[in-house]
This record gives structure tokens, C-alpha cells and sequence, in this order.
């Protein structure tokens, strides 16, 4: 269930926080150093690495800057320290300088220094048929400043390096996919972009049976949660929060919002875990944004799985609590804080419909099938996992060998997943002129208010090399993107670039998703996700949230007695209306 339900999740400035996130940890008597195994992204691969451990925090390593960047991307950064006491960590892509007395670190340019090349070999973003050539700033690079001190977060100047708590840098990064764990006495160095697939290697359900945690463990998990809302949450439209985040910072809006809010602001920094955990469980409303944003993940699982110890616990809240308590679990386990809108109904409406008229079928989690009525060819999927590009080659090749003479994209109960898929797709039905395999896509960074073009090249032809055979695979239909409210994140991304190319959008209006997903890992070793400051726009420059511009609604609005209004999804399957309105569409052009 959690597997699927990550993949649903797939598919990607304001005022600091003042009172109690100003306060910085009590002072320690000493700093011990020690050698801990490290997990290399698997199990099987193993070797050993010197982190830092305060007195009054045992239960966080400190990993040095050097360390984290040299396993979480390709390339090993050079940290030197300068005159004034500062410290320039540099890599090809800029320097970062990091204060460690003020707890402070500065960017000339951001996006340069934390998107070079990460480490994503053997994950999900591992795309053998795609590589990125780099990105494209529009307009003057600004930079970034981030004042940790302000958040209590300390940088340790140690041995001539500078050291980070692993969940703080870890986050810092999140943009790299790649985070570093500590638990049981070892670090553990994960792709946390493996959730969205098959899942991690690495599974620490022992974090849900843990009832306390010290209070400078909470300080941590609250001010690095009061960091990652204030300067990586992307504020997508579709979240009712997020003007008041454009105002406030989230210790403040959490202070002043609601009893729900002051509520939750209060539970969030106990050392009680369950207490923590219900903290979680309020953001699930509050934050809901059509399914990148899942705070309240923690609080679900530890509702879901039985065998633990926070869960009788959670169970008791949820039956014995106060009612604000109880609906706010309540809204939990039924909406799961607002996940991409259910395709339930989509799906069994077009099944009989496909069933009879299936020519291929790939069996595995993106539930790819190729239909073919008369002329008109259907590629089916439900998840933008690596999988979909060769079951999309091949659906090609056999509508080719058909003689179809249209070829839909069926993405109406596509929840998203990797942009590599959106990519390779995009390239493949673009390439009219037979001169190009090439794709790209914009964004603006609201972190920095940079807006940035990242272009790939791409293996149309599947055989292992990027060069000018690509450009020649080309397949002559006429395409079209078949869509509904259930298309999100990648799944909306897809129409929206395909409508820029003059490609016809069909169906019902996509439903949005502009910010990339970010996994984070809290110092419990718990895991949520959020819409992150990378959000994604069309050619026009306006973000892809309110979805992809239809050329034909293939739905009606009906209204009972009582003037409530359903969606009429009758007509969106209807291949033989749709063919029509495709032709009607490339005649017209």
C-alpha cells in the first residue's frame, strides 16, 4: 500500500522564524569524534566514515560538509578556509561559504552549486536513455543567503572542516535526491528518490518505536521543520496556506493561524513522539496542495502499521482523544492530507473500453497497455517510472507496424513520477522535422527567484548512445494528450509542454502540481515530503499549476434538483470522438 501510495505522491523568501527559534542549543561540554560504518547506497556496500557527536546530542551525527557533497553528487568538493574564519567549499557549478560562527552560509548562485551531477546511480533517476546538458540561468543570477543561526542550527568548525548535522545537510541538498541517515550507530547514505519507485533499501520502522526524544533532539526536528517551510516549500497555488506563508514564517503563521495551528505548533516541539507525530498529523489539511506536500506522513504510518509502539498510542488518540484530536486523524487515514484526486472512477470506466481492444500489455508498477481502434492508437500508463519509456518505444514501433494514423497518450490516471520520462516522451512526439533529440523545460527557483531552462538529450532509439541516429526516429501520427484532474505532477507537466508544442490536449483539465517533490528525512529518521522551491513553468512562464489548456472537454457538467454538479465523464473514452477531434484539430493547423 505505502509503495503505491508514494507513487501517487510521484510522479517535481520570507520573514525567519523569531521567539523560540532564535534560541541556539545549550552549550556543550565537548565534542567526540567517532568512526561509524556507512551504508553506500546498499546493504552490500559498506565503508567507514568520522562524524562528530555533541554531549547534549547523541542521537545526531555530525558529517563533515566534504563528506556529505562527495557522496551525495559525482564530483568531491575543495573546502578551504579563508582569512576571516570563513570557510569556500567549491565544486564546477560555484563555492559555497559557509560562517561557522555566525551559523551561516552564502551562494553567488545556488542552483549552479547544488545541481551538478548527483549521485543517482542504480535509483530511480538513474535514466540510461537521457542525459542532461546542462541549464540555461534567464535573465541576472541572484544569489542566496541562509541564516541557520537564526534557526538554531550550528555549523561546528572541527579539525580545519566544517560539520553539519546529517538531517540539516540533508536538507539543505534535498534538491540532489540523496540524503544521509543516521541510525543504529551507522550512517546510511540513501537515494530518497527510491520511495516514489520500488522503494529504499533502507527501512527504519524502529523510529516508530521510540515513545521520548530528548529536548534538544526536538529543538533540532522543530527548527530544521521551521527551515524547510520557511525557504524550501514552494508555495504552490493550490495550497490555501501558501499566501500566508508569503508573510509569515511558519513558527509565526503556526502561532497566530488557528487553535488547530497552536495546537499542532505546540505538539510538534514535545519530546513525547506521539505528541510529535499528532504535531505532524495537523499540517495534513493545512498543507494540502494536490499531493506533493505530506508532513503528515509520519502521523499516517504510525496510524497504519500495527507492531510498533507509537501505534496503540496513536489508536488511543484517535478513539479516546479530544475531537480536535480525533478529526484531525480522522482526515489522515480518509484523505491522506490530499493526495492527486482519485482515478478510481476514470479507471473503471475506461477498462471495459480498452480491455477488448488491447494489442500489449506490460505488467509492472506503471501499468502500461497499448489499444488499438481502427486508426487510432492508445499508449496507456499510470506512473512516470523508467519502465513507461520502453513500454512507450515499443507501443511506437508495434502502432507503426499497425499503420495507425493517430497515437494517444493516456494520461488520465497518471499521478506523475520522474521528469526524465516527461522528457524522453516529449522529444520523441516533437520531432516532426527529423532534426533533434532534444527536450528541456523552465523553472523558476522561488527560493532565489531565478529562472533557470535545464535541456537533455535523449536515446529516441533506445540503443545506448546519444548521437545524430537520434534525430531520425520520428514516427508519422498525429498525437494527442488524453487528460482529467487525476494528471498530476509529471502527469500535468507532460500536456502542458505538449500543448506549448502545438500537440492537442483532450479530455478534462489536468490537475496541476508545479513544484518537484522533495523527500526529507527528520532527525527521527521519519520521512515526509513537501512541495519544493523548484516549480516548474510552461513556454509562456506562467507555472503549471492550474493544468494544461484543453482543446477538447471531453466532459459535461450536470446539476441535480438541488443544483449540486457532477462531472458527466461519459464521453471521455469514446475513441471513435476522440479520432475525429484529432483529425479536425491537425486539418485545421
Amino acid at each position: 500500500m505505502m509503495k503505491k501510495w508514494m507513487c501517487i505522491m510521484l510522479s517535481l523568501a520570507v520573514l525567519l522564524s523569531t521567539g523560540t527559534m532564535t534560541a541556539a542549543f545549550a552549550e556543550e561540554a565537548g565534542i567526540t569524534e567517532k568512526e561509524l560504518t556507512a551504508y553506500i547506497y546498499s546493504k552490500d556496500k559498506t565503508g567507514t566514515l568520522k562524524c562528530l557527536f555533541r554531549s547534549g546530542l547523541p542521537d545526531m551525527a555530525y558529517i563533515s560538509t566534504v563528506d556529505f557533497l562527495s557522496h551525495a553528487y559525482v564530483e568531491a568538493p575543495v573546502e578551504v578556509k579563508n582569512e576571516d574564519g570563513t570557510y569556500t567549499v567549491s565544486n564546477s557549478g560555484g563555492t559555497m561559504v559557509i560562517d561557522p560562527v555566525k551559523d551561516t552560509l552564502h551562494f553567488d548562485g545556488f542552483e549552479g552549486f547544488s545541481q551538478i551531477q548527483p549521485n543517482v546511480e542504480g535509483s530511480e533517476l538513474d535514466a540510461p536513455y537521457l542525459k542532461e546538458t546542462g541549464y540555461v540561468f534567464e535573465g541576472e543570477i541572484a544569489g542566496l543567503d541562509l541564516d541557520l543561526g537564526a534557526y538554531g542550527l550550528d555549523i561546528l568548525e572541527y579539525d580545519g572542516k566544517t560539520w553539519f548535522p546529517a538531517s540539516t545537510i540533508s536538507l539543505l541538498f534535498g534538491v540532489s535526491y540523496n540524503a544521509a541517515v543516521y541510525s543504529g550507530g551507522c550512517i546510511w547514505f540513501v537515494h530518497s528518490s527510491d520511495l516514489i519507485g520500488s522503494g529504499s533499501y533502507f527501512s527504519d520502522m524502529s523510529a516508530y518505536n521510540t515513545l521520548e526524544r530528548s529536548e534538544d533532539l526536538a529543538k533540532l526536528t522543530y527548527s530544521e521543520l521551521c527551515l524547510t517551510i520557511d525557504r524550501f516549500y514552494g508555495k504552490p497555488a493550490q495550497a490555501e496556506i501558501a499566501p500566508e506563508l508569503e508573510e509569515k514564517s511558519f513558527d509565526q503563521m503556526l502561532a497566530g493561524h488557528s487553535d488547530e495551528t497552536r495546537r499542532a505548533r505546540e505538539l510538534l516541539q514535545s519530546t513525547n513522539m506521539v505528541d510529535y507525530l499528532c504535531g505532524m498529523g495537523f499540517m495534513a489539511r493545512l498543507f494540502k496542495d494536490g499531493g506533493h506536500t505530506a508532513i503528515y506522513m509520519p502521523a499516517f504510518i504510525g496510524l497504519l502499521y500495527s507492531g510498533t509502539a507509537v501505534q496503540p498510542e496513536m489508536e488511543k488518540a484517535f478513539t479516546e482523544g479530544d475531537d480536535m484530536l480525533k478529526n484531525m486523524l480522522l482526515y489522515v487515514l480518509t484523505n491522506q492530507g490530499g493526495q492527486p484526486a482519485d482515478p478510481t472512477q476514470l479507471d473503471e470506466l475506461r477498462t471495459p473500453v480498452y480491455e477488448s481492444e488491447t494489442v500489449r500489455t506490460w505488467d509492472d508498477q506503471t501499468e502500461s497497455r497499448l489499444v488499438i481502434h481502427g486508426d487510432t492508437a492508445v499508449f496507456v500508463f499510470n506512473a512516470f517510472l523508467n519502465e513507461a519509456v520502453y513500454h512507450f518505444k515499443e507501443a511506437l514501433d508495434l502502432a507503426k507496424e499497425k499503420g495507425v494514423k493517430r497515437f494517444v497518450i493516456d494520461v488520465s490516471c497518471n499521478p506523475g513520477g520522474s521528469t526524465n520520462i516527461v522528457m524522453y516522451m516529449l522529444a520523441m512526439i516533437t520531432n516532426r522535422d527529423r532534426d533533434s533529440y532534444t527536450s528541456g523545460y523552465r523553472k523558476i527557483q522561488t527560493i532565489t527567484g531565478n529562472i533557470i531552462r535545464t535541456d537533455h538529450e535523449n536515446d529516441l532509439n533506445l540503443d545506448g548512445e546519444i548521437n545524430d541516429l537520434d534525430k531520425e526516429v520520428y514516427y508519422d501520427f498525429d498525437y494527442a494528450i488524453l487528460t482529467s484532474k487525476s494528471s498530476y505532477s509529471s502527469g500535468n507537466l507532460l500536456p502542458c509542454l505538449a500543448k506549448n508544442a502545438g500537440i492537442p490536449i483532450l479530455g478534462e483539465r489536468s490537475g496541476g502540481g508545479s513544484c518537484s517533490i522533495l523527500i526529507i528525512y527528520s532527525p527521527e529518521r521519519y520521512y515526509y515530503t513537501i512541495s519544493s522551491y523548484t516549480k516548474l513553468i510552461d513556454g509562456n512562464g506562467v507555472d503549471v499549476d492550474s493544468g494544461a489548456e484543453l482543446d477538447y472537454d471531453l466532459t459535461k457538467i450536470e446539476k441535480d434538483e438541488a443544483g449540486n454538479e457532477t462531472v458527466d465523464y461519459s464521453g471521455m473514452y469514446d475513441l471513435d470522438d476522440i479520432g475525429e477531434k484529432i483529425d479536425a484539430f491537425y486539418d485545421i493547423r
